[in-house]
C-alpha cells in the first residue's frame, strides 16, 4: 500500500493515502479513501493482484514447481 501510494500521479491523493495506512485501522482508512477515486481503485486492484500472482510465481519456483503443459499441442521434431 505504502508503494502504491508514493507511486502515484496524483501527488495529493497518494499524501493522503500514505498517510492513512500509518497505525491501527490503516487497512480500513485506505480502502475508505479509495472508496471515493474510483480510477485509483482500479489501479490498486490491478497493483494488487500483480504482485500477488507475483509472490505466488515466486513460491512455486522456490518449490521447483513447473507448469503443467496439459491439453496443449507441441510440434515433434521429425530431426531425430
Amino acid at each position: 500500500m505504502e508503494e502504491f501510494a508514493l507511486e502515484l500521479e496524483d501527488g495529493e491523493l497518494g499524501d493522503r493515502l500514505h498517510e492513512a495506512i500509518r497505525g491501527r485501522g490503516g487497512f480500513q482508512r485506505f480502502q475508505r479513501l479509495l472508496d471515493d477515486e474510483p480510477d485509483a481503485q482500479g489501479a490498486w486492484r490491478i497493483q494488487s493482484e500483480q504482485r500477488r500472482l507475483g509472490r505466488a510465481r515466486q513460491w512455486l519456483a522456490g518449490h521447483d514447481c513447473r507448469p503443467a503443459l496439459r491439453g496443449i499441442d507441441l510440434p515433434i521434431d521429425d530431426a531425430d
